[in-house]
């Protein structure tokens, strides 16, 4: 993977491990370092085993619901400063508000 040092993506990739991070806005290091994964099979091939093992021990799904359920808790209560028009988090639905509400639409989705 080859990607900028932007949110999201650094927090992705573990540099020269998992992929390349190259700083925003230089173009030219980017398609240089895309020419240099092209050219390293064996690199690549290891970067993506790497990638790979590294997403399978941090990105399992229950910490990811887990996260996003949070964030968007974070949201609701934030929001809830701001407008009056929302409702409180309590008329959220609990089956959107737990992590197990989220897994079930998740298998729901798979299947």
């Amino acid at each position: 993977m080859v990607t900028t040092l932007c949110t999201g993506s650094r927090d992705a990739v573990l540099p020269e491990v998992t992929g390349l991070l190259i700083p925003p806005g230089y173009p030219v290091a980017i398609s240089e370092a895309v020419l240099q994964l092209l050219r390293s099979p064996k690199r690549r091939c290891r970067m993506g085993l790497a990638a790979r093992a590294w997403v399978l021990d941090h990105y399992v799904n229950g910490r990811v619901l887990g996260l996003t359920v949070g964030y968007y808790q974070s949201l609701l209560v934030r929001n809830l400063t701001r407008d009056s028009r929302v409702g409180p988090v309590s008329t959220v639905p609990r089956s959107v508000r737990s992590e197990e509400g989220f897994r079930a639409v998740s298998e729901v989705r798979q299947h």
